[in-house]
């Protein structure tokens, strides 16, 4: 039985030591289909911007959103704002790409807005919806253009030369 013992103490030393995190599992309730984020004082930024870039934080399980507002309904029109998040799905972290312009409600706290997934999922509710009309498109309730910018003129021609005009000798 000692044995035992020192075996479950040895792994448990090894597994403080090793910094092992615990299991996360993401799990949202319902949102509330007749409440808006701006019901709620909650929300320090709320509206619509692109992802500029996604970076790791100085947490190893957190990572660091920068986006241009598009469309603010609460908070500041700056430049650039950064949202930190769950680096993982699992743990209700958001999985924005750069260059998609996404709706965003976000919470304040230690000199950074954050937001996961069960609060993005709400914006499929009634009252949230109602908030950025017209400018939703796709399956997601997050992302609400995920079609990048066309390629210039230059980028084209660089690619595969200028344009053939048609032979029009009769």
């Amino acid at each position: 039985m000692f044995r035992h013992q020192k075996f479950n103490a040895i792994l448990l030393g090894f597994a403080v030591l090793s910094g092992l995190q615990a299991a996360h599992a993401c799990s949202c309730g319902p949102c509330d289909q007749k409440t808006s984020f701006l019901d709620s004082e909650a929300y320090s930024f709320i509206g619509s911007a692109r992802v500029e870039s996604i970076d790791a934080a100085t947490d190893p399980f957190e990572k660091v959103i920068t986006l241009v507002p598009v469309k603010v309904l609460r908070g500041d029109a700056t430049d650039r704002i950064q949202i930190k998040t769950s680096s993982s799905g699992a743990s209700c972290g958001v999985g924005y790409s750069a260059g998609t312009v996404v709706r965003i409600a976000a919470t304040q706290s230690g000199g950074y807005l954050h937001t996961n997934l069960c609060t993005q999922m709400c914006w499929t509710s009634e009252a949230n919806s109602a908030l950025l009309p017209g400018e939703f498109s796709g399956s997601s309730p997050i992302v609400i253009d995920v079609s990048p910018e066309p390629p210039s003129r230059d980028f084209l021609e660089a690619r595969s030369g200028p344009p053939q005009s048609a032979n029009t000798e009769d």
